[in-house]
């Protein structure tokens, strides 16, 4: 019988060295009839230093089909990105020859509207890179699993994470213990980034006779100062898959599947380089209902991602150009005002969010 946990999948990058090592995890899932491969953005980020790869029956083979990874703010560390989000669309051909221990997990093992409260219990499983091994050509790691309590909410508050966005657990390593209560010395979570966050049942007090965990969000950060494992939920992947590929979520009214409570929104919020402000302000038809400066606008700017994500709607800011707007302005004919720059941001989005082929 296949296990939940089969369906995590070491991630592993290829240097064109003669040793391919491990860089973190995934969680693959079947929607309709197309594999996906999701994992944390700063585990896609390593594709810059070589070929991401994973298990196949013909061995670790490189990551074939398309791809989103949501990029910070220019400026942001990757590091301070608190959603941390990137998926795979895997071709036909390399769903099918997935390593044989792989299962990718399907829709009815999915919890898409899981809702945390204080001290209820998680799992944040993944491949530690401490226990990844290559000898004689054979690579080989250990899957590991974390759990505690969920956050309070002032940890979250604290941490500024989002519970509508977040799971957060308590997690101190060096008290460890099993479900037994004897003390544990696990890995380093590093490397579990990109794999699955498991609900435990909310009765799990009660012990139920079958512990049957469904996967709630893809982790992404240890902190390990503030004690605490992070994660992103799993709604916001399906939202942004369902996006990019509305024909896989057919419903019986033949519209398509939306998930069962609202999701967070993706929306655009405009951003302008402060030595162009100036530059700006004398080509902005509408510069006189602008800030007066530019720490003044960047100030109003904040409060207000500040005040949308509180209210569960994630602002993706992009940064617009002085000349950008000015061709985008003749090419449509248009006047360079707040309307018009909103909707650059809004396609410049729309494209950053779409789909692309693994190169």
């Amino acid at each position: 019988m296949a296990d939940i946990f089969d369906s995590i999948c070491p991630i592993f990058l290829d240097r064109n060295e003669e040793v391919v090592e491990q860089v973190g995890s995934g969680v693959l899932v079947t929607i309709a009839d197309t594999i996906f491969l999701l994992t944390a953005a700063h585990v896609v980020d390593w594709s810059s230093q070589g070929v991401l790869c994973i298990p196949s029956n013909a061995g670790i083979v490189p990551i074939d089909g398309s791809f989103v990874s949501i990029e910070t703010q220019k400026g942001v560390a990757r590091s301070k990105d608190k959603i941390d989000l990137a998926y795979y669309n895997l071709t036909k051909s390399l769903g099918a020859n997935l390593h044989q221990s792989l299962r990718p997990i399907e829709r009815n093992d999915l919890w898409l509207t899981d809702n945390t409260l204080d001290d209820d219990v998680y799992t944040f499983s993944g491949f530690p890179v401490n226990k990844s091994r290559n000898k004689a050509n054979t690579v080989s790691t250990e899957l590991f699993s974390y759990s505690g309590h969920a956050a309070v909410d002032k940890k979250y508050e604290n941490l500024g994470y989002d519970k509508d966005t977040n799971i957060v657990i308590n997690y101190r390593i060096k008290k460890s213990v099993s479900p037994d209560g004897v003390k544990l010395n696990p890995p380093h979570p590093r490397g579990i980034s990109g794999g699955g966050v498991f609900r435990w049942p909310k009765d799990v007090g009660h012990r139920p006779q079958e512990l049957r965990r469904s996967l709630v969000g893809i982790a992404h950060t240890y902190l390990k100062t503030q004690n605490c494992l992070v994660g992103t939920r799993l709604d916001l992947y399906y939202q942004l898959i369902q996006q990019n590929n509305p024909h896989l979520f057919p419903a019986a009214s033949g519209h398509t599947e939306s998930p069962e409570r609202t999701i967070p929104l993706f929306l655009s919020v405009v951003c302008y380089r402060k030595e162009e402000w100036p530059l700006l302000m004398s080509q902005f038809a509408d510069a006189d209902h602008m800030q007066n400066s530019w720490n003044e606008w960047r100030q109003a700017v904040e409060n207000g991602i500040e005040q949308m994500q509180r209210k569960n709607v994630l602002m993706i800011p992009i940064e617009l150009t002085a000349d950008e707007i000015m061709k985008h302005c003749a090419s449509e004919n248009i006047p360079n005002t707040g309307r018009t720059r909103a909707d650059l941001a809004g396609r410049r989005l729309a494209e950053m969010l779409k789909e692309e082929k693994v190169s």
